[in-house]
């Protein structure tokens, strides 16, 4: 029998993990506060809600639910690796995979904000146009809402393939893109690419004359006070603090602990990134509020949605930011599928919640990512329609 060990947890506004502890009647962000039968009710959900993500492929999953007053839940289930004699650590630290885009793109629109580039500019403007397959006219927008038709190198490395041992650098990218040739014309379809956001990274290097980590920090994270963030194609990260993650060696027929893979820079600007709960909570609040100095917006992520007649998959993609329908509502944010992690980060505009959930996978040979996903959009859906219609403290 599978054993698990489900901790139900709030997360303070320091991140530390405390009691759960409600008050009686009273008003708060002009909500009543929650009675304690509802309180306990929507935890019951949560708690549900991790169970359910157990299916074979996944060895420990986490949730946070922040709501647009600041309270915020969250549950666990499952382990911190394979031994399964420490309960998965909700305070730690996760490859998020994709979600590193939402970040690549906020980089980009910056640098329009402060006029050193426009969304609308070809890549010509900026780089040497030869190296990239479908190079024709492709703008800096089609990259970011993968639509440029350029080939996607990095698909040969997508899992369940062999996590890459070795160091790639932007000209590798290319050379694998080149391999993989043009898709389509400019803007005539969509297609995911995560070589796309290679080139978009270069872009903010070559324009900023910086390293992307060095971008990234000075301009996202430290004021956001995200500390817990890092990129791992170019930095050092604290391994020990991170939840382990497993991948299967098609090659070797092994399980591999992937927590410090040999090189992420196969991943780099598509997703590369190491992040907790607790940042990427601080990351989707920063850009879902309209008053906390952050200058970008989920509107600014929504601008350039695929085009309608186009044949896309998720129903709208913007710039590195989507539209997912959980339970018939629409939610914006990205998902992240790396070797050994898979995750999610969202934001309901209907409610003003927050929600972002992580697992870390055993390494199963056959690895659904498809019932990973389900799962996961199960769980969100099950804490997004319960939550109590009153003020959490």
């Amino acid at each position: 029998m599978f054993k698990s060990r489900v901790v139900i947890i709030q997360v303070a506004i320091s991140g530390m993990i405390g009691a759960v502890l409600w008050g009686n009647f009273s008003l708060a962000n002009g909500k009543e506060l929650c009675q304690i039968g509802a309180v306990k009710t929507y935890q019951n959900r949560l708690e549900a809600a991790m169970k359910s993500t157990l299916v074979t492929p996944i060895l420990g999953s986490v949730i946070m639910v922040m709501t647009g007053g600041g309270e915020k839940l969250g549950a666990m289930a499952g382990w911190q690796d394979l031994s399964e004699k420490e309960p998965i650590d909700p305070a730690g630290l996760f490859q998020i995979g994709s979600q590193t885009k939402m970040f690549t793109s906020a980089a980009v629109q910056l640098l329009a904000r402060q006029g050193k580039l426009d969304l609308r500019d070809e890549v010509s403007k900026y780089l040497d146009i030869r190296k990239i397959p479908g190079d024709e006219g492709i703008t800096i927008f089609q990259l970011l809402n993968h639509t440029s038709g350029m080939g996607d190198g990095i698909s040969l490395f997508d899992p369940p393939a062999a996590l890459p041992t070795e160091a790639y650098d932007y000209n590798d990218m290319l050379m694998f893109a080149r391999v993989r040739g043009k898709e389509f014309e400019p803007g005539t379809a969509w297609n995911y690419n995560n070589t796309a956001y290679h080139v978009l990274g270069r872009i903010v290097e070559k324009v900023t004359g910086q390293e992307l980590k060095n971008y990234l920090r000075e301009n996202i994270f430290k004021p956001l006070g995200m500390e817990e963030t890092y990129l791992g194609a170019q930095e050092d990260w604290p391994v020990d603090k991170s939840n382990h993650g497993y991948s299967f060696n098609p090659g070797s027929g092994e399980v591999m602990d992937v927590t410090h893979p040999a090189s992420l820079t196969w991943a780099g600007p598509a997703g590369d990134m190491i992040s907790s709960l607790k940042d990427m909570q601080i990351w989707m609040r920063a850009i879902s509020a309209k008053s906390n100095g952050f200058p970008l917006e989920i509107e600014d992520f929504k601008r350039h949605l695929v085009r309608p007649g186009i044949d896309v998959a998720p129903p709208s993609y913007g710039l590195g930011i989507s539209a997912l329908n959980v339970g018939g509502r629409m939610m914006w944010g990205h998902g992240g599928y790396i070797h050994g992690y898979v995750s999610l980060s969202l934001y309901d505009p209907d409610t003003d919640v927050v929600i972002t959930t992580f697992s870390t996978m055993r390494g199963h040979e056959k690895e659904d990512f498809r019932l990973v996903k389900e799962v996961m959009l199960m769980a969100v859906g099950a804490a997004i329609h319960g939550l109590p219609n009153c003020a959490i403290r």
